[in-house]
């Protein structure tokens, strides 16, 4: 945690990283393909976001074990934020969810190793967590051939978002240069 802007103490939430807060902050946090997720619940203003890098995190044995690293991974880390909240005895049909993220950053034409790309199987493990857990989303921003920068402020749920375009400023977002997703 740094020294507070405008306030508010400021998080930097860095990738395989999971934040849970009940107190006001800023959490920031800087994606390409990897996806963040975070909920809000109004009334108590608890908070929880996450920053994670992989679809699956379960062992290719089949066996069904936890990876090890569960924040690094869309389908361990999801559950863990619910499992959370319902300590707390907030329910998943009470939360806010939002989805960010999930970008192809290879440019067009370049040969990667990924049939599809990680970008798409991140949003897509997610949506399918999110779907399994029974929670209510609010705000998809995802895809895309951009990072992206955001800035959660715990005590309202309100996410912003600013693009991180290539440098010669192409991209498919055109004009827009951020979004503020209430």
């Amino acid at each position: 945690m740094s020294a507070p802007e405008g306030g508010l103490p400021v998080v930097y939430l860095n990738s395989a990283e999971l934040c849970f807060a009940q107190r006001p902050a800023r959490v920031t946090t800087v994606l390409g393909s990897c996806i963040t997720v975070t909920l809000f619940h109004p009334t108590t203003r608890t908070a929880a976001i996450c920053h994670a890098l992989l679809p699956r995190g379960k062992q290719k044995s089949g066996c069904g074990e936890e990876s090890g690293k569960p924040f690094k991974y869309v389908d361990e880390v999801i559950p863990i934020m619910v499992a959370r909240m319902r300590r707390y005895g907030i329910q998943p049909r009470q939360l806010e969810a939002k989805l960010f993220g999930g970008a192809d950053m290879f440019p067009a034409g370049q040969k990667h190793q990924f049939q599809i790309p990680v970008g798409r199987q991140n949003i897509e493990a997610a949506m399918q967590a999110i779907a399994s857990e029974g929670l209510h989303l609010k705000v998809a921003e995802v895809g895309g051939k951009y990072g992206r920068k955001l800035f959660f402020y715990t005590h309202t749920g309100v996410v912003m978002v600013k693009p991180i375009l290539n440098r010669n400023g192409s991209g498919e977002l055109g004009r827009i240069t951020s979004a503020r997703h209430r």
